[in-house]
């Protein structure tokens, strides 16, 4: 029992994980292109233009969340310790 208790947390831990993935890839698009028409051209072109010319005078185009998935992996991670010690725990009770 407590075994498929700890298979549903990692279940839910990459559920967790793709969706932010997911999250920070539309993120970064929206904030990178949001503003273009992404099926025109033209467009295109001048957006390459705009992103090449000012390279270092733009600011970064979005933040980093990065920083926040590393965050929740760790807390993930911390979490799987903590269920391992307690199957461990009750494993040596059962015996």
């Amino acid at each position: 029992m407590l075994l498929s208790v700890m298979e549903g947390e990692l279940e839910a831990r990459d559920l967790v994980i793709e969706a932010l993935r997911a999250r920070r890839k539309e993120v970064f698009i929206q904030e990178r292109y949001g503003r273009f028409n992404l099926n025109d051209p033209f467009l295109a072109l001048q957006r390459d233009y705009e992103a090449g010319a000012g390279d270092k005078e733009k600011k970064p185009v979005c933040t980093n969340p990065l920083s926040i998935l590393e965050a929740v992996m760790a807390h993930c991670k911390k979490m799987q310790e903590r269920m391992s010690a307690q199957l461990a725990a009750a494993e040596s009770r059962q015996k």
